[in-house]
């Protein structure tokens, strides 16, 4: 089963294999996009970061990802531009 071809500069990759969020509720709902907006979702960076670490934390336990992994996430969150 092949990945949807994004276009521009996010295309997917084996590391990222999805398209970015829309950045518009039109946007979103041209595409049938059922992700909801970041905005709505997290609300600010804090928010972002504190999803990222919960999911990070979350697939520690279920033992879907090491430790160290989910401490990387959470540091590429909080380095990240997102919702700032």
């Amino acid at each position: 089963m092949g990945v949807p071809a994004a276009s521009g500069p996010h295309r997917p990759t084996a590391a990222w294999p999805c398209s970015p969020c829309a950045k518009t509720k039109i946007e979103r709902l041209a595409k049938g996009e059922p992700r909801p907006l970041l905005e709505k979702r997290d609300g600010d960076h804090r928010g972002f970061v504190d999803t990222a670490g919960g999911a990070s934390e979350q697939l520690v336990r279920r033992r879907f990802l090491p430790e160290r992994d989910a401490r990387l996430i959470v540091e590429m969150a909080e380095a990240s531009n997102i919702l700032r």
